[in-house]
């Protein structure tokens, strides 16, 4: 990884500079280059997460920031350090500092860089896995961020990141999001007649029985004749049964991914053509044909209301996931999971996979890439049981 050789070399690079320099430094110059930035980005780290266009910032001009922080705040602590400070002068004593203060002094600056680091990913981590493009892919598979940030800080308790400074998604999401961008529902699906009778014929009741309590979703016939589903409407489930009008199936898990929050289903026999997947951008207007509280089938409509890269954990509430997801303003219910998302030509758009517990007309939908994705992914053998979410 790009990222993870960088950050090697500025660790050793600047651990070796500062262990030379020391804490306070011949003229007691160093206490300021070392403040100085770190003053900076402790700003930036706090300030970035809730500008409103903190999200489009682009690689370069996120690397172009760092640079200046770091480069200005090196440049403001050496003209602070300037002025003589007759600490260490050898001119000021009758007896100058011995070696052993000069060597602890080398040691204190060496630690001090470490923790300036330390400092820096438990500011940025989340900042910059939050982003889009190259850079958050990178400090997203970084082993360096992600082994300070495990290893040296969650032991002490230390949450990544300044999460008690911005609002929280719901428990799909984590440190670094933005909170949902709230809308009304638009009055009208703008989505035909005979389209949503095409697109009701390709969408299923999903039913089960988990850890002793039963279970329901929403789920809808791919291209290549399976279901897909939500992987927390199945999960834990022994038998789970698929019901289309008056018939119903049982089904078997081929596909299982829970980073995701997709399953996919296998029936005896093959269901309808199924639902073509496309793209679609902020501002699109269409239907999410669901089961809400495992009712009939209803038609509500959305718009997207925002797209964005986000990160939580899985449908087991462990370890870190990075998802592409669309905000809807919708009015949805427990039983819509795992419904289309179906825009006005009758495509899916994207997989209904969350609601927001604080906004009542604010859902998560995951987008057709990450559908796509998982479609893709070979499966030779049924899943079998998997654990209760």
């Amino acid at each position: 990884m790009v990222l993870d050789a960088v950050l090697v070399v500025l660790i050793l690079g600047l651990t070796t500079a500062a262990g030379r320099a020391g804490l306070v430094g011949r003229r007691g110059r160093s206490l300021p280059f070392f403040a100085a930035p770190l003053a900076g980005l402790v700003a930036w780290g706090l300030l970035l997460p809730r500008l409103e266009r903190f999200r489009t910032l682009s690689d370069a001009g996120l690397v172009a920031l760092l640079v200046l922080t770091v480069g200005a705040g090196g440049g403001i602590g050496f003209l602070v350090g300037r002025p003589r400070s007759r600490w260490f002068e050898r001119d000021a004593f009758d007896d100058p500092p011995s070696e052993s203060i000069q060597r602890l002094d080398s040691w204190a600056g060496g630690v001090a860089a470490v923790l300036l680091l330390f400092a820096g990913v438990w500011l940025w981590y989340p900042v910059l896995r939050a982003l889009d493009g190259w850079v958050g892919d990178q400090a997203d598979n970084s082993l360096v961020l992600t082994g300070v940030d495990r290893v040296t800080l969650a032991p002490l308790g230390v949450v990544s990141g300044p999460t008690t400074l911005i609002d929280r998604f719901p428990s799909v999401f984590d440190a670094g999001s933005r909170p949902p961008q709230r809308g009304l529902p638009p009055p009208d699906s703008l989505v035909a007649e005979d389209i949503q009778g095409l697109v009701a014929e390709q969408v299923v009741r999903i039913t089960g029985v988990a850890c002793s309590r039963p279970t329901e979703g929403t789920g809808f016939v791919t291209e290549s004749g399976h279901v897909l589903t939500n992987a927390h409407v199945v999960a834990g489930q022994t038998r789970t049964t698929v019901h289309l009008g008056n018939d119903e199936w049982p089904a078997t898990v081929i596909g299982f991914d829970p980073q995701r929050d997709l399953a996919l289903l296998t029936l005896p026999e093959p269901v309808g053509p199924g639902l073509a997947t496309a793209t679609a951008g902020v501002g699109a207007i269409g239907a999410v044909f669901g089961h809400p509280a495992g009712r009939d089938l209803r038609v509500a409509p959305f718009q997207i209301t925002d797209r964005v890269t986000g990160t939580g954990l899985d449908i087991y509430g462990e370890g870190d996931v990075r998802r592409k997801v669309f905000f809807l303003a919708a009015d949805l219910e427990s039983g819509d999971s795992g419904a289309p998302v179906v825009d006005s030509l009758g495509r899916v758009v994207g997989i209904v996979f969350a609601i927001s517990p604080d906004e009542s007309q604010v859902a998560f939908a995951l987008t057709s890439s990450e559908i796509e994705g998982f479609l893709a992914e070979d499966r030779p053998d049924p899943v079998g049981p998997t654990e209760c979410r």
